[in-house]
């Protein structure tokens, strides 16, 4: 297919460029270009970054046209405009990964500027930091050079429950720390603080509290035993938020009470992996994530879920390695981790990955029972 980018690119990069869309043309052709350049090969890197250069330079004719549109129409055809050029853009970071650097100063200062030209809940702020994310990923720790006056803009976004862009705004923060490590630490107690009011704010919409309480893991497990002053506050927080039972039987409210108590695993996940090196610190919670992984072994839709198995499963496993002088070996004596294991290992259903998963916590289980007692 390489052979052809010459020829199919420009043609494309043409349609993408008309005035309008109409017969969703242009749409389309942006879409095409984002699938080229997903697939694209090693040798047509010359061409996804003419790629780049030509779409940075329109989405900042873009941002020169936000004050001159006067209808509504003319503001939906921008917007619309604006978000494919996002989303090819963000496709473009994320193949060219590392060697977006150089293009870095460029590509964060459009996406500030057209932050900063936005009005109040505006449809294109969830593309611009999704945009954010890929760029964050790309460079790695580099991306703390734009931290300070990226900030106000990922705070202002946090705080406003009512937009969904409070939703990606809040991923974004665990894929910064997942990015950035400890160098998120001057910014981490802000942001945390913010976090865990969302959380706690009543009003707040209920499918943000799975996200929230996944970031949490995310941060836990980037920053490892950094997160120590954190813990007994997220603890309690995943312990509140297992225990929310439905209020009506909804296929909305099952969902949301499932999305729920899995990102409760994911963020005990975080944690235990954040704090693999130093066990001693997360010997006073293991407990409380043992017996939450028993109330999900017991819970016929968790417990039948490939993911959450696959973590779960994992995650005794994980949590019997950090221990190998038995201090939890009366869990792992008890009969459901053997079934629960066991349940993983037979089901027909499941990937190798997540079977994989169960055997490593079977492996693990069995040098626990096989430990003559308590040592040191």
């Amino acid at each position: 297919m390489s052979q052809y980018y010459s020829t199919i690119v420009p043609v494309l990069l043409q349609v993408s460029g008309r005035p309008d869309n109409e017969y969703s043309a242009r749409a389309s052709a942006y879409e095409a270009l984002s699938t080229l350049v997903t697939y694209s090969a090693r040798d047509t890197m010359p061409i996804v970054q003419n790629i780049a250069s030509e779409v940075v330079s329109r989405l900042e004719s873009t941002i020169s046209m936000q004050s001159q549109v006067t209808t509504t129409e003319d503001k939906g055809n921008l917007e619309e405009l604006q978000t494919n050029i996002l989303a090819l853009l963000t496709n473009v970071i994320r193949k060219l990964g590392a060697d977006v650097i150089g293009a870095a100063d460029n590509l964060m200062e459009r996406f500030l500027n057209l932050l900063g030209a936005q009005e109040a809940n505006s449809l294109i702020e969830e593309d611009i930091l999704i945009s954010i994310s890929a760029l964050s990923s790309a460079i790695g720790e580099n991306f703390m050079n734009y931290m300070p006056a990226f900030i106000p803009y990922l705070t202002k976004s946090l705080e406003n429950v009512e937009s969904p862009t409070c939703l990606t705004a809040t991923g974004l923060v665990g894929d910064l720390a997942q990015n950035l490590g400890l160098q998120l630490g001057e910014y981490l107690n802000g942001l945390m603080t913010i976090l865990g009011n969302n959380l706690n704010n009543p009003d707040v919409k209920r499918e943000l509290r799975p996200v929230i309480v996944s970031a949490f893991g995310d941060v836990a497990s980037a920053i490892g035993p950094a997160f120590e002053p954190y813990l007994e506050y997220v603890m309690n927080i995943c312990t509140a938020a297992a225990s929310i039972e439905p209020e009506d039987h909804s296929i909305e409210t099952t969902d949301y009470i499932f999305n729920l108590r899995e990102s409760v695993l994911d963020c005990f996940v975080g944690i235990t992996a954040g704090f693999g090196e130093q066990p001693e610190k997360l010997y006073p919670v293991v407990g409380s994530i043992l017996q939450y992984i028993q109330k999900v072994s017991q819970d016929p839709a968790l417990s039948t879920s490939e993911s959450v198995a696959r973590s779960a499963t994992g995650l005794l496993g994980d949590i019997a390695a950090m221990y190998p002088q038995g201090q939890f070996k009366a869990y792992y004596e008890e009969q459901w981790v053997t079934d629960y294991i066991k349940r993983t290992r037979s089901n027909g259903l499941f990937d190798e990955k997540t079977k994989d998963a169960a055997r490593w916590a079977r492996e693990q289980q069995k040098r626990q029972q096989q430990i003559p007692g308590l040592l040191g």
